[in-house]
């Protein structure tokens, strides 16, 4: 599995093309202390637009990189239609460093095993495409917190701003609904509950990505998770709000203009 490292190229080409300056917030936990006390983590990072994962990733990359991260071997869990669509499955194959859609038990393999260091996963999934990404919106699953958890390894929280640029949201009304009622149930059920729907604008460079980070360790253990799959889900829904919440904390506090104002050294141009 590649490191890190051996993006260094994509990274940088894509940084120099999209991102411009990509920076660590100062409210930020010390990333090179949580890279460095961590060996294995859960990545959970923001999704916004449908494009602010190209922007999120790459911010991410390269703080990792620059903070004592460029041998990790990280993997993804992006979705699964992605690998059923040529060109498109070798390009996510690439990002991703698994070929296909994998499942759970695939997963906590991966992390166990020691082969990959990383899970980086979004946990909004395809919701941000309904709803304003200048907040955070609601999880798609709360997996990833069970993945942590029988992996026995914390949570990264990461959230980045900038992408929204890259974002038209427009208002949805009845007759626009009902022309899309060929959705797939979860999405249309989305569609209905926030009216919005998130259009990628035509990507320009990005004056500025900016990041933050923090360890978030779940109170559920393994112990403690039920064996019966309905309440073992709620038990999870109930924690996953609550890192919904730092989230959304999180993306708000790099929202506010002063949060812009970086030293030299977290703000490369």
């Amino acid at each position: 599995m590649r490191t890190l490292y051996d993006y260094e190229v994509f990274q940088a080409l894509t940084r120099t093309l999209m991102l411009g300056r990509v920076s660590l917030s100062p409210e930020s936990e010390d990333l090179t202390t949580l890279l460095g006390r961590h060996p294995r983590l859960v990545v959970a990072l923001n999704h916004g637009p449908m494009l602010g994962p190209l922007a999120g990733l790459v911010a991410m990359s390269d703080l990792f990189c620059r903070h004592g991260g460029a041998d990790r071997r990280p993997f993804g869990i992006t979705w699964r239609q992605f690998y059923r669509i040529p060109v498109a499955r070798q390009i996510f194959s690439y990002l991703t460093q698994v070929d296909h859609a994998i499942d759970f038990n695939e997963a906590l393999q991966l992390l166990r095993s020691g082969e990959a260091t990383d899970c980086v996963i979004m946990p909004e999934g395809q919701n941000c495409n309904f709803g304003d990404n200048r907040h955070i919106q609601p999880f798609l699953s709360p997996r990833f917190l069970e993945l942590a958890i029988r992996a026995q390894v914390p949570v990264l929280i990461g959230v980045h701003h900038g992408s929204q640029a890259w974002e038209r949201v427009v208002t949805v009304n009845d007759r626009v609904l009902a022309a899309l009622g060929w959705l797939p149930d979860s999405m249309r059920h989305r569609l209905q509950e926030s009216r919005q729907l998130s259009l990628p604008a035509l990507p320009r460079p990005l004056d500025e990505v900016r990041m933050t980070f923090r360890l978030y360790r779940p109170r559920l253990t393994e112990r403690k998770l039920s064996h019966d799959k309905a309440v073992r889900s709620r038990q999870l829904w109930q924690e996953a709000l609550e890192v919904r919440s730092l989230m959304e904390d999180m993306l708000q506090a790099l929202a506010r203009p002063e949060a812009s104002r970086m030293t030299e050294q977290e703000a490369r141009a």
